[in-house]
């Protein structure tokens, strides 16, 4: 596989279809992710679609949990460790680590926010 494509998945993904009620967030207790990695491209500059985003967590309007959770060594342009596009992520005693590369964040977020 060449260097600049890399894998286009994410270690957890989720996505909620358009029109749909909003979930209850999903739980994740005492996970460890680990070495995620998508494209090092972004597929579009609008935000809309996963390649280049979440190495570690990709949520697309489905919100999460992460408690006592370990993220370390993900990688995406945006958002190595999560990237949350319309979805609310809570953190509880958890490590992001090593999810940053260059100019990259661990932690990506469009819309509502990250308590």
């Amino acid at each position: 596989m060449s260097e600049q494509v890399k894998n286009v998945y994410h270690v957890v993904y989720s996505d909620a279809k358009e029109n749909q009620e909003p979930l209850n967030p999903v739980i994740l207790d005492g996970l460890t992710i680990m070495d995620g990695e998508t494209s090092n491209i972004l597929s579009n500059a609008a935000d809309t679609d996963e390649i280049g985003r979440g190495g570690g967590i990709y949520s697309n309007g489905v919100s999460y949990l992460l408690n006592r959770c370990r993220l370390i060594n993900n990688f995406a342009v945006r958002g190595g460790a999560v990237y949350m596009r319309d979805a609310k992520l809570t953190i509880v005693n958890s490590i992001l680590a090593g999810c940053c590369r260059n100019s990259v964040v661990a932690f990506f977020q469009t819309e509502r926010h990250v308590e």
